[in-house]
């Protein structure tokens, strides 16, 4: 106001019409998003790492406690992370095509592991037994996890 030159307000993304409006919506989506996946993913990471000290001593991790950490967080990570990255597509088993899923990362790529590692972590079921948990996590869960927040791989951990 001092300079004599006025801003108007932005307009709400949530107002503003047609294409732009769409890419201001999805721009405030990645925007609010991604470091709120980014934080519980790394938050996830912390309690993992943690958890595999009892590991790198030759005994089994605390699978109970960890599962107890992970599970729900994991579920929510992969479905943010499917929100954020992933359009929908209709359901190709059945004949109701108005149902509509997420689509898949292409096959074989990092994200589409990422996503797998989240979808076995939101499962208890779906986990190792406790005597190869610390492996699995060291080889598999961690590694995606560092990928997907971007991390260096962890010094120390390499696969068995």
């Amino acid at each position: 106001m001092v300079s004599g030159e006025t801003h108007a307000a932005r307009p709400d993304p949530a107002d503003i019409a047609g294409a732009d409006g769409l890419r201001a919506l999805a721009r405030a989506k990645v925007q609010n998003g991604m470091p709120i996946l980014v934080e519980r993913l790394k938050g996830m990471l912390g309690d993992i790492q943690a958890a595999l000290q009892p590991h790198f001593e030759g005994k089994n991790v605390a699978k109970g406690a960890l599962v107890a950490k992970l599970e729900h967080p994991a579920r929510r990570a992969r479905s943010e992370l499917e929100n954020l990255a992933l359009f929908v597509e209709p359901n190709s088993r059945s004949s109701e095509t108005w149902r509509v899923h997420p689509a898949i990362f292409p096959n074989g790529s990092r994200w589409e592991k990422v996503s797998l590692i989240l979808y076995q972590l939101g499962g208890r079921e779906g986990w190792p037994d406790a005597n190869d948990l610390g492996a699995w996590l060291v080889a598999d869960v961690v590694p995606a996890i560092e990928f997907a927040v971007g991390a260096k791989p962890s010094k120390g951990i390499s696969p068995e």
